[in-house]
């Protein structure tokens, strides 16, 4: 290994570690006695690795799986050695003891395989928070705009695919369109973790002059509070109903109670809150409906989302039948005489039930509408029910649809940040000049009357 020197005198203090992606032999791994964890998940390591300090409250190294790594070598067992946080010199040196380590046993690397480093942003940034957050969101943001070239110089193609950077550059995009705000949107998946969705939302504020929505499901409190303080403005989190007994019907592992806390956690973090119910679910009654409208009042939401039920083949509503139109159309009309300052979108959904569903929603009383800025290589993949509009267009054809749309309904797209009207109401947010407020949806454009 080459010499290293570190000629900084606050090297010492730096916090950093590593993961090595190697190939281990069979045979070195059952003479040593290693265990391989699952992804992060990893198992210590045994002598003549570096062992832990537990007076030091310091942890070991571990050995972890990892399914991005590939080979044909028989007798050769993928894994992923990770290291506890280091500090200057002495890490450095534990770094050479599992290089000469690895070695020695026999172990061999690929074009699959890498070395991944990670340093404290404190030690470039300082110790505060803002200033941490501030300069990952700088290098967030150049490697988004420049990673074709950066992992071109490396060979380290298939990195191309990571998340971080694909959210960012989409909502670049977005911004330079003329949208203003834009929208997260996700299954409830645990990769996005906090910290990852905070990293993401800071790069796309530090250089997007956007409001940023999420729609990332139930969260931990402290999940959600993270995400606010990165920047997230808002938050939809549909409550499909109000009914408690079909809420559990369709989903008999969650907890339709637990949903309505998160709102109202949500609230109390400052989030402009949004919400909405799903017609035309199966086992639905009017009256059901008629306390969906209540229900939604009493929250007193700045924004409502109406969405028609449609049913995905293959799943066990697959054969049911899909909602009425008139229906939805008839509910959005009510739900604006009930909220006049509430934003109600045009969704999507209701251009699947019919080529002008959307326009539709919009003169029932609706002033959100939503195009889709999602890279086009990507729509199919978020194929959340049949017949969904606009999968083809890319962005700037998707704009442009839209602003012909809503001028032919005698209307104009408005250009602030669509924030809540109770928002600007309580000065909570900024009004724009010639705005209505509202919240915007996935990209949504608030509607002037």
């Amino acid at each position: 290994m080459a010499q290293t020197q570190i000629s900084s005198s606050r090297a010492e203090t730096y916090r950093w570690g590593v993961e090595i992606e190697c190939f281990l032999p069979e045979r070195a791994i059952n003479e040593l006695g290693i265990s391989i964890g699952a992804y992060h998940q990893g198992h210590p390591l045994p002598s003549p690795f570096p062992q832990a300090c537990p007076e030091r409250s310091e942890r070991g190294w571990t050995a972890e799986g990892d399914g991005s790594l590939r080979t044909d070598r028989r007798g050769y067992v993928p894994v992923e050695i990770v290291s506890p946080i280091l500090h200057g010199r002495a890490g450095i040196e534990q770094v050479k003891q599992v290089a000469q380590t690895l070695k020695g046993v026999g172990a061999v690397v690929n074009t699959t395989a890498g070395l991944h480093v990670h340093c404290s942003a404190e030690a470039v940034a300082g110790a505060s928070f803002a200033k941490v957050a501030e300069w990952v969101a700088k290098l967030l943001y150049h490697v988004a705009m420049h990673e074709t070239a950066l992992y071109a110089s490396t060979g380290t193609h298939r990195r191309e695919n990571g998340g971080y950077a694909r959210s960012i550059k989409a909502q670049k995009v977005a911004a330079d369109l003329g949208y203003r705000t834009v929208v997260l949107q996700s299954g409830e998946d645990p990769a996005y973790t906090a910290d990852r969705m905070g990293a993401i939302i800071g790069g796309i504020k530090a250089r997007c002059d956007v409001a940023v929505t999420l729609s990332i499901g139930e969260r931990p409190h402290d999940d959600y509070r993270l995400m606010r303080e990165a920047g997230a403005d808002r938050y939809l989190l549909r409550i499909e109903t109000s009914c408690p007994s079909l809420y559990r019907g369709l989903h008999p592992d969650s907890d339709w109670h637990k949903r309505v806390l998160c709102l109202h956690a949500l609230r109390r973090l400052g989030y402009q809150v949004g919400s909405g119910v799903i017609i035309g679910l199966p086992g639905q009654s009017l009256e059901m409906l008629a306390d969906d409208l209540l229900f939604l009042q009493a929250l007193q939401l700045d924004m409502i989302g109406v969405g028609p039920f449609i049913p995905r083949p293959s799943t066990p509503l697959g054969e049911a039948p899909r909602a009425s139109l008139e229906l939805s159309l008839r509910f959005v009309a009510c739900l604006r005489l009930l909220h006049p300052q509430a934003l109600i979108p045009a969704t999507s959904a209701l251009g699947a039930l019919h080529p002008e569903g959307r326009q539709k929603a919009l003169q029932a009383g609706g002033d959100v509408i939503m195009p889709n800025a999602t890279p086009l290589r990507y729509r199919a993949r978020y194929e959340l029910y049949p017949g969904r509009i606009c999968v083809g267009e890319d962005g700037a054809r998707c704009r442009s649809c839209i602003e012909e749309m809503v001028a032919c309904l005698g209307r104009r797209v408005a250009e602030g940040c669509g924030h809540s009207r109770m928002a600007v109401g309580a000065g909570l947010v900024p009004a724009h000049s010639g705005q209505p407020q509202g919240l915007g949806q996935p990209q949504g454009l608030p509607l002037q009357r």
